[in-house]
């Protein structure tokens, strides 16, 4: 969506839609890195559907939040499953810093 505020136009950031395009697609991929363990598989699944069926912000706060856990579960990946998960835990700070970024405009 773009907008003006005087002679600057601006792009809105949708949060739902880059998590849905940039972190769904990776998610999907870890699941491939983790075929052999099903509770891994079940994880990025879970977090994946949760994030598809965001409609706005907020619904992205549960999938994300459980997500953020990540990097504690100790998950045994094949090889390049660690890199996909920095990938999408990158891509998740990234996403927290548009949003207070846009949320410090919003002051």
């Amino acid at each position: 969506m773009i907008g003006n505020r005087g002679d600057h136009t601006l792009m809105s950031f949708d949060p739902v839609d880059y998590t849905q395009r940039q972190i769904v697609p990776m998610l999907r991929l870890s699941e491939e890195y983790a075929a052999s363990d099903p509770d891994i598989v079940a994880f990025f699944r879970r977090i994946a559907k949760g994030i598809e069926a965001a409609r706005v912000s907020d619904d992205l706060a549960g999938p994300l939040m459980d997500l953020s856990t990540a990097a504690f579960r100790g998950f045994d990946f094949e090889m390049g499953g660690t890199v996909v998960l920095d990938e999408i835990l990158a891509a998740c700070a990234s996403l927290s810093e548009s949003l207070s970024l846009a949320e410090s405009d919003r002051h």
